[in-house]
């Protein structure tokens, strides 16, 4: 189990972004959708249980290429999130399990 899995059990677990304090979010085209913000739309890390892949998706279209990735721990889905979004002046802010228990 990696160190970022502690704690966790669900394969859908959803990402909680927010601004960097004092910066504007920043994508290819300027700005980053701003419902990723207000919870219109979420990030969802899913683990697929024949492959135990990790995914990541969106609630409403598709994340940035460089995400469109497997990852074989959820730790790692979360390090290439977190270095992609600090780019882009987001930040992840909470995890949420689907499945506490």
């Amino acid at each position: 189990m990696h160190p970022s899995d502690k704690g966790y059990f669900s394969a859908d677990r959803t990402l909680v972004l927010k601004p960097m304090e004092g910066k504007k979010p920043l994508n290819t085209i300027g700005t980053a959708d701003p419902r990723l913000f207000t919870g219109e739309n979420t990030v969802h890390a899913i683990m697929d249980r024949q492959t135990m892949l990790w995914t990541i998706r969106y609630q409403n279209g598709l994340p940035p290429p460089k995400l469109r990735n497997k990852y074989t721990s959820f730790g790692k889905l979360k390090k290439a999130m977190d270095e992609y979004y600090k780019t882009r002046n987001v930040e992840i802010v909470d995890v949420k399990d689907s499945d506490p228990r």
